[in-house]
């Protein structure tokens, strides 16, 4: 067992998920209480979601893309995955921007593209199928007007009005005629007039100059518009719509937003995400539900979608099950509802999971899944839809939950609950902060996998949630739903949690753990579980320097994050076999 003293590291990280619809500004992130890069001149003018990954366009005509980078779709250079957006290498005059499944893509003032990122189907352009974690440009596109970013294929609109498009194309998608994949860009059959392009998962539509619409590619939910669900090879007439102005392409679906600022849509609808009220599949168009003045829309690869209003408020529908439509709850609606907090949207985007929006001010805020940090607040909690208490302390995030204390001492908490880890009496997940009962005078929280504990001004613990492996210290193995003593704890100081163990430090400079021993977690010299507080052999410790949290060893993927303050002098402490 050892102990490591952590001055800064834990407190920025738990500070950090204090708020989980996440503001973004430039390149940096900015939230209540959270170390922030300061990059107040760059502004967002446009944001694009898709799969795991979201990139946004700034004023200056670079790119900051955060998220999934497996294969190298954030264009740094890297194939590592960033909770922070970051600038894509060697892009400085682009104006749009086209996140795909796992590849990226930009057009710029030179009427060029370039895309970067996942290749295997040829979706980057450059003649290859290699993935490339720099911009790469597509070979022949020289006055591009318009780019569109498929799960695996990508397309531009030209300036004589025709398509070109690359990648994958098992279901037809390219619009060429053949189900050959193509590495170079290959003309879509029968478009001379398109004003708008969108590529979906196996499908691509692009409107015309008279505003009918042309879809082509797979057409396994109806997605092509035609009133049937046969796979076309070149684009085919969309049936019933006119006066279309703008077009997005789900997993399986589509929508159009129409000259009356109404919306369309057409496709597959086992979520909800047609917005008509039902779940029924509907290979030609239906009126989405009690949607009046949107002025543009944002399809998702995993079933929802979401419409900006013309009064700068944003309404999703469909699947909810990570909190995408940002209304605080994760049931699904087959009806629009609006996003929380957002009152002064200009641009939106969806993913496969989750959704962003571009504020007035240039900010961009995201919603719903972050696994693989896409929201771009600088962690990867795995459940993001609401906004932190605005009079928070101090916070600490888990696995699937965050707490924070309140300057009355009290504690909110949200996120999943299955073992009662919220603390409220009940196991129900929530999507926005519930009081935990009973706490008063918190001063420090700690979180781990599906457990809570907090020290109040008395100096006691409370500890709530999973008890399996005696992490909640009250003697017993029955979970809790609501806040119980820690036995034995009487002057505790600084808190942490890790997986399935509690560590508390005391005045006395001593460490007192609980729970889990099968890694040793305890530092004790014991090798069954503890299910009340056993002392930590070997640490002692003077008042002397001071240190914001004290993280426990083990095997765990949460070892140690609750904030609180504590004195050591660093060589008085020390760790026994």
């Amino acid at each position: 067992m050892s102990c490591v003293i952590n001055m800064t590291k834990q407190i920025l990280w738990s500070l950090r998920l204090l708020v989980s619809l996440v503001l973004i500004h430039g390149t940096g992130w900015s939230q209540t209480g959270a170390a922030a890069e300061e990059l107040s001149t760059l502004t967002a003018i446009a944001v694009s979601a898709w799969g795991t990954h979201t990139c946004a366009l700034i004023t200056d005509g670079t790119i900051r893309c955060w998220g999934s980078n497996a294969s190298g779709q954030l264009g740094d250079g890297s194939t590592n995955d960033s909770s922070i957006p970051v600038q894509v290498r060697g892009i400085k005059t682009a104006i749009a921007v086209a996140a795909g499944g796992a590849h990226s893509c930009a057009l710029l003032s030179d009427g060029m593209v370039r895309c970067w990122g996942g290749n295997g189907g040829g979706q980057l352009g450059d003649g290859d199928t290699e993935n490339a974690s720099l911009p790469a440009t597509v070979r022949g596109i020289t006055n591009a007007t318009a780019i569109a970013a498929g799960s695996y294929h990508a397309c531009a609109q030209l300036a004589d009005g025709t398509v070109r498009c690359w990648g994958y194309n098992p279901d037809g998608e390219l619009g060429d005629g053949s189900t050959t994949n193509a590495s170079e860009p290959v003309m879509v059959r029968g478009i001379a007039s398109a004003v708008a392009i969108a590529a979906g998962r196996t499908h691509t539509c692009a409107i015309l100059l008279d505003g009918t619409v042309r879809c082509w590619g797979g057409d396994r939910g109806g997605q092509l518009g035609d009133g049937g669900t046969n796979t076309a090879l070149t684009p085919v007439l969309v049936r019933g719509v006119t006066g279309a102005t703008a077009i997005a392409t789900g997993l399986d679906y589509t929508c159009a937003l129409l000259s009356t600022s109404q919306i369309s849509c057409w496709g597959m609808n086992n979520s909800g995400q047609l917005g008509d009220g039902t779940k029924r599949r509907s290979p030609a168009p239906v009126l989405v539900g009690d949607i009046r003045g949107a002025t543009a829309i944002a399809a998702g690869d995993s079933d929802h979608t979401c419409a900006l209003i013309a009064d700068g408020t944003v309404r999703c529908w469909g699947s909810n099950g990570s909190g995408q439509l940002g209304d605080g709850n994760t049931a699904p609606s087959p009806t629009p509802v609006a996003v929380r907090g957002i009152s002064n949207a200009t641009a939106i985007a969806a993913g496969r999971l989750h959704a962003c929006a571009v504020l007035s001010t240039g900010m961009v805020r995201c919603w719903g899944s972050n696994a693989y940090s896409q929201l771009g607040n600088g962690t990867a909690m795995k459940r993001g839809v609401v906004d932190g208490p605005n009079n928070t302390q101090a916070a600490a995030a888990g696995f699937d939950h965050a707490c924070s204390i309140l300057s009355d001492g009290t504690v909110r908490c949200w996120g999943s609950n299955a073992s009662g880890q919220l603390g409220d009496g009940t196991t129900t997940d929530s999507a926005t902060p519930v009081t935990v009962r009973g706490i008063k005078s918190a001063t420090v929280v700690a979180v781990g996998l599906e457990h809570t504990c907090a020290v109040l001004a008395d100096r006691t613990v409370r500890c709530w949630g999973s008890n399996a492996n005696g992490q909640l210290g009250d003697e017993g193995l029955e979970n809790s739903s609501t806040p119980v003593p820690v036995l034995g704890i009487q002057n505790a100081v600084a808190l942490t949690a890790g997986d399935y163990h509690t560590c508390a430090v005391l005045a006395d400079g001593t460490v007192h753990c609980w729970g889990t021993n099968d890694d040793t977690e305890q530092g004790s010299r014991l090798s069954a579980m503890a299910l009340t507080p056993v002392r930590v052999v070997g640490i002692v410790g003077t008042p002397s320097m001071s240190v914001d949290s004290v993280e426990t060893a083990g095997t765990g993927q949460n070892p140690g994050n609750g904030i609180g303050t504590l004195t050591f002098t660093a060589a008085s402490i020390g760790v026994g076999e």
